[in-house]
């Protein structure tokens, strides 16, 4: 993805918000991809250039598995999670009620 499809990130305060944390992959993936616009953007930036604050905040860390984020991931940002440990199950959220309500129904 080139840099130049996003905003400037310079000094920016970013929060990337994910729902669930169960497999961690989409997470990794978005990371990784934002780490590579920073990288690219620092780079023809110049001395002009400031690191962006990132946050990364999980509604729900699922209690299972994960494979770990690479460390200058985990230290370019801060993560918080809401619950951690959350059981493995699957998690309805209100904003998916309706979508889930109907497909439980038809079971």
């Amino acid at each position: 993805m080139p840099a130049g499809e996003f905003a400037n990130l310079s000094g920016k305060q970013l929060l990337v918000v994910e729902k669930v944390d169960n497999t961690r992959a989409a997470l990794s993936s978005f990371l990784e991809k934002l780490r590579q616009v920073i990288r690219e953007q620092r780079a023809t930036a110049g001395t002009a250039w400031q690191d962006p604050v990132v946050g990364v905040f999980v509604l729900n860390e699922k209690d299972r598995p994960k494979p770990q984020l690479p460390q200058d991931l985990v230290s370019m940002a801060h993560f918080y999670a809401a619950e951690t440990g959350a059981a493995d199950v699957h998690l309805v959220y209100p904003f998916n009620l309706d979508y889930r309500v109907g497909s439980l129904a038809a079971q």
